[in-house]
């Protein structure tokens, strides 16, 4: 299996793209048998290194790779990453303090650390330390024409309002409500075209165009909030997609959607290698 490295004109970028493979692989794909050659430079080789030899262990990988993947072997996720425990002579009598630490000690396996890792982040996103949907964001915005219709959204609203917290009483805020900006899942139901999409579809004798582009939004009842079921029209800006910072209006695809388009990313991808065997 040959790796064609022509397209990059400079050395560096060269060695750049073979160690992300070589490491994304030993690391993500637990190829740990390749891991005493994953060198990048030696002192007392260098050889060591090189563009020739990272080819080399690459072109190996990918064979293993390709193996797994004709019996249908890969790993569908990254592999949990573990560190291998270090033992050292002991030398002399143990104190209180390491007597203490060794029992205390835990080794974890790999289903038990990712347990531990969704906990966690679950325990981050609910405190808005993280934003996985966000993060999970494609980096250009989704085209809005009828292939959009039925794509589940988040759309920041800011005009929600809420009391001020005991906590924030005892620092002295005098407010009587408070606005705060929210993400809230909705579904796109139809897409204006400037032609013969009315602004109020559902009133047959309507005459009014709604504008070109738009998109029609529907809210789901919240119970929580004694919301009923409500629909508007919307002009999603490009420049409002994923922002970085939450301002009202700014949208997203939504998790459900982000799941699904992943899921169909997978199932192509399934059918292209079942093809090319």
């Amino acid at each position: 299996m040959r790796i064609a490295l022509d397209v990059l004109p400079k050395a560096q970028d060269k060695l750049d793209y073979l160690r992300l493979q070589i490491e994304m692989r030993v690391r993500g794909l637990g190829f740990v048998q390749f891991r005493p050659r994953m060198r990048w430079s030696s002192s007392k080789d260098e050889d060591v290194g090189t563009v020739a030899e990272l080819t080399v262990l690459l072109e190996e990988i990918l064979m293993e790779e390709h193996e797994l993947d004709c019996c249908d072997d890969l790993p569908d996720a990254a592999v949990v990453p573990t560190m291998r425990r270090k033992s050292f002579k002991e030398l002399g009598t143990p104190t209180a303090q390491a007597k203490e630490l060794a029992v205390n000690f835990k080794a974890y396996s790999p289903e038990e650390l990712l347990e531990l890792v969704n906990k966690r982040r679950a325990e981050l996103e609910a405190a808005g330390e993280i934003d996985r949907v966000a993060d999970d964001q494609p980096e250009e915005p989704p085209v809005r024409d009828d292939s959009f219709v039925g794509t589940s959204l988040e759309i920041c609203w800011g005009r929600y309002w809420r009391g001020p917290t005991e906590e924030e009483i005892a620092k002295g805020d005098k407010r009587q409500r408070i606005q705060e900006k929210i993400w809230c899942e909705c579904e796109v139901v139809l897409v204006a075209n400037g032609t013969t999409t009315m602004d109020n579809p559902e009133n047959a004798k309507c005459k009014k165009l709604a504008q070109a582009g738009a998109v029609r939004i529907k809210w789901p009842a919240d119970v929580a909030r004694n919301e009923a079921e409500t629909f508007m029209w919307c002009i999603l800006q490009d420049a409002d997609f994923a922002p970085r910072k939450d301002r009202h209006l700014a949208w997203r695809l939504s998790a459900s959607e982000l799941q699904k388009r992943a899921q169909v990313a997978t199932d192509v991808g399934h059918a292209a290698r079942k093809r090319q065997k």
